[in-house]
Formats: structure tokens, C-alpha cells, sequence
């Protein structure tokens, strides 16, 4: 995920922009923001203290009664080897965590990259749809025998490009928001002491251990089906090689200004009918999304609809009152399924409305939250599927949770800058190549709009594009 971030120039005090990668493997752009000890320094951070510190559990996430290791368990073997690529035992040459810099001389800012000034410009008062620009380029490959978590650093001289690589088993969304958030306080420097941690990486789920006996009829209630081992060499080969060569990520820009108009227009409909309902803004946006990727289905399409909403469960769950890294997230499904050729006719209060109930229902039932965590406690290493077959999934991320925007890199100044101001994330991009179709995030929210990133086969978006339902523009 790249997100341009506002950081002060070293050479003449103007403001300068940072971008950042956040997915399996991220990136932000930052302009001489990094001093000759930084990498010294953060690379025994990683090393000597924010590893151990923050107990990464290397590959048992939510894994009860499981203490910090330096090896990977033998139930994760296959996936460390051929998925993950990382090594099953770590030792001071083959380390868990690593930090690395490599400096370019020449400025980011050129023909040959993508240019994030023109995205952060716009004006349009209609939300868009443009290529996601990639860095893919300028992001350090994950290689065999990888760290567990990884920083890299790009240094330009206007910008500098921080890449992290961390891998979904083990962590999430909130686990990088706590991660990031310490590190980005470690290089304002403040002592590794003064920044709480955990004392081990299954501790806060050891007690749902003996309070859960309904196993695993939760996720078969809320759709979801446990995907059998690999099965034949066919299974096998889709799943190290998938083809998603028919699949783009692109940008969807929407507007702030259009997003209050629905929802008030939504909320009036409710206060004319005598409602008190009430939608937030991520409804309507998630709503409108939803209506327009299915807009151009056929009118016999009557394909089932799983819309899962990725839910961090730190904030909704006593046990998390300390700092937690590990996998800590569950979906939400809007249920029942939704036909494909429905989405046309059902309004956009009423999309938006079952959006909200749904997760305030969630949210407040305390059970099914401990359950979704005991379940995934017990099994670390079970995939699942989000429909059964026949059906079709989309799952949405919501990557503003990681709050990178509210990081201050001005602790990794360049030693000597006369620069003022706070070096913070502005923009973000994720390089979504990988992932499946029907996957989305919403990156992040600037003054104007809110940016989200959605994968589709190439022919949808033709389908879309030739529809004219919303405008594409090349930048």
C-alpha cells in the first residue's frame, strides 16, 4: 500500500510528501527524512526490542497457552515453506524482524514513477475511477527465507519510500497499527520502557479455552464453510500458483461532499417516515460501492452475494485492554445473501441500512465476538471460504483503522535539517496485484475524499466503464 505522507524537506524546509505500502508488502515515499544512524538504530530496535518486546508469535496467531518462539510449529510447516517463505527457525543470520536501506540519488519525482501529486489535486465533485498507481518496482521482492516482519527504506532526495513486509497469518490490520505506532514513537525518542507491550502472544485468549463448547457452528450459522485440506495435486497447484492474471486493482476517489449528500438525503427519508434509524458515512460509501460493481450484472444474474466486512475485534473485547500484534480480526457477513441482479433495485437507504444493523448488531453481541475469537484461536491454520460454491464473495478492508495518517515520522529527520513540521501520511495506495477478485480496502481519507481500492476482472471494469455509471479519467 504506498501512502504520500507530508514530511519537511531537509534541503529547503518546503513541505514534501511521504508515501506508504501497507500490505503483505508496503511502502511510503518520504523525502530526506532518514539520517545515517537510522538504519543502525532501527534495525536493533527490530532486532533487540520490538520483537521480543511485542511478542510476534511467528506463525501461531491467536494460538492459546503457545509462548513466544524463535522456530515455527510444525503444523505451519508447508505454509512457512511455500506460501510464506520464510525459514522455520530464526537465529541471529536468518533474524524474525530485519530493517534495511538503500538509497537512490536521484528525486522520486520523475517520467518513470507514478505521479501522486496529480491524485492529491483533484477537484472533481463526482467520485472516479483511476489506474492504482504501483511501486511495485521500487519494493524490496519478499524472498525465500524471509523475516517474519521487515522495514525498507528507499531514500530519494525529495522522497523516501518505507516498505514493510508483513505476512497476514500473523498479523492484521490493528496488529500493524500497534506495531507502526510504537516504532514511529521510538524514532521520536521516546525509551522502549515507556511504550507498553504484551507479555506473551496468546495470553489475553487463554481464558475463552473452557468457556466455549458450540466448536465450530458459528462460522456454518454465519456462512462460512472451513476449507478441507489439499485435496489433489489440481488444489495444490491453484493454490501456489493462482491465476489472477485476468484481475486489476484500481482507485475509486469519492468525494466527501457527495458521500454527506446521500446520507442526508438517506437520513430525511428516515425522518419523513417517522424513523429514528441512522446511517454513517462507511454505510453509504460501502453501500454505493456495492450497488455500482453489481450494476452491470445480467438480469437473470441471480448469483448469491456474500458482502463481508472485515471487523478488528481489539476494541470490542475486554481482553485486549493491553497492546496486541497478532491476528485479531473476524468478518461480518450481510445477511441473507444478496442476488446479484437485486442490487439495482434495492435503494441505496436500504443497502446502506443493512450495512449499519448488521455491524451494531455485532458489535454488541458479546458472545459471538469471544466465539469468532475462541474459534480462531483454536485454529490458526484453518482457511475459510466466505461462500459456499455457487455463490460469490466481497470483503472489504478498512485500512484507515491502521491510523498511519496520525504517525509523526519527524523523529528519522535528517541530522542537521533546519526543517519544522510533522512528517505524516497524507496518501495510500495498495499494490493489490495478488489479491483476489472481490477483494477491496478502504485506504484512507484526505480533505476532500475518501480513497478506496477494489479488485476486479479486467472485463468488469470494461463493463463498467462502458456503462457510464461513473466517470474513469487516466493520471
Amino acid at each position: 500500500m504506498l501512502i504520500p505522507v507530508d514530511a519537511p524537506s531537509s534541503r529547503s524546509g518546503a513541505s514534501t510528501k511521504t508515501l506508504t505500502n501497507v500490505n503483505p508488502q508496503a511502502e511510503f515515499l518520504t523525502t530526506g527524512l532518514v539520517h545515517p544512524d537510522f538504519r543502525t538504530h532501527m534495525d536493533h530496535a527490530c532486532r533487540a526490542e520490538i520483537s521480543p518486546r511485542w511478542r510476534l508469535s511467528l506463525g501461531r496467531p491467536l494460538t492459546s497457552g503457545v509462548q513466544h518462539t524463535d522456530s515455527i510449529p510444525p503444523s505451519l510447516t508447508l505454509a512457512v515453506k511455500f506460501f510464506m517463505r520464510i525459514p522455520e527457525n530464526f537465529s541471529p543470520e536468518s533474524p524474525s524482524t530485519a530493517f534495511t536501506v538503500k538509497h537512490y540519488h536521484e528525486p522520486y519525482r520523475s517520467s518513470a514513477r507514478p505521479e501522486i501529486d496529480l491524485l492529491l489535486s483533484s477537484s472533481h465533485s463526482e467520485p472516479f475511477i483511476c489506474a492504482s498507481p504501483s511501486l511495485r518496482d521500487l519494493a524490496k521482492e519478499v524472498e525465500a527465507f524471509s523475516p517474519i516482519f521487515e522495514i525498507h527504506v528507499s531514500v530519494f532526495e525529495d522522497l523516501t519510500l518505507i516498505g514493510i513486509t508483513h505476512f497476514h497469518a500473523t498479523s492484521d490490520v490493528g496488529g500493524l497499527r500497534t506495531l507502526m505506532h510504537a516504532w514511529a514513537r521510538l524514532i521520536s525518542g521516546e525509551h522502549i520502557d515507556a511504550i507498553r507491550g504484551i507479555d506473551r502472544d496468546a495470553a489475553p485468549l487463554e481464558h475463552f479455552r473452557q468457556q466455549n463448547s458450540r466448536r465450530d457452528r458459528i462460522f456454518l450459522e454465519r456462512d462460512r464453510i472451513v476449507q478441507p485440506p489439499v485435496g489433489s495435486l489440481d488444489d495444490l497447484y491453484l493454490a501456489l500458483f493462482p491465476d489472477n492474471s485476468n484481475t486489476t486493482p484500481d482507485l475509486v476517489r469519492v468525494p466527501k461532499v457527495f458521500l454527506e449528500d446521500r446520507r442526508r438525503e438517506i437520513l430525511e427519508d428516515f425522518k419523513l417516515n417517522g424513523s429514528s434509524e441512522s446511517v454513517d458515512s462507511s454505510d453509504v460509501l460501502l453501500a454505493w460501492w456495492f450497488k455500482l460493481s453489481y450494476s452491470t450484472r445480467s438480469a437473470s444474474d441471480t448469483t448469491p452475494i456474500f458482502l463481508h466486512i472485515s471487523v478488528d475485534l481489539r476494541p470490542l473485547v475486554a481482553v485486549f485492554s493491553a497492546p496486541y500484534i497478532n491476528h485479531a480480526s473476524s468478518t461480518i457477513c450481510i445477511e441473507p445473501p444478496i442476488p446479484a441482479t437485486a442490487f439495482r433495485a434495492l435503494s441505496l437507504r436500504e443497502l446502506a441500512l443493512r450495512i449499519h444493523r448488521t455491524i451494531a448488531e455485532y458489535q454488541k453481541d458479546l458472545a459471538r465476538l469471544e466465539l469468532d475469537l475462541w474459534w480462531r484461536s483454536e485454529n490458526p491454520t484453518v482457511p475459510l471460504y466466505r461462500c459456499p460454491p455457487g455463490g460469490e464473495a466481497q470483503l472489504q478492508t478498512d485500512w484507515s483503522q491502521a491510523g498511519l495518517a496520525g504517525m509523526d515520522f519527524s523523529g528519522a529527520r535528517t541530522v542537521g535539517s533546519d526543517a519544522k513540521g510533522t512528517g505524516r501520511v497524507v496518501f495510500v495506495v495498495v499494490d493489490s496485484k495478488e489479491e483476489e477478485k472481490g477483494t477491496g480496502e478502504i485506504l484512507m481519507e484526505d480533505e476532500n475524499a475518501v480513497w478506496i481500492s477494489q479488485v476486479k476482472l479486467r472485463k468488469e471494469w470494461e463493463k463498467l466503464r462502458s456503462s457510464g455509471k461513473v466517470e474513469f479519467v487516466n493520471i
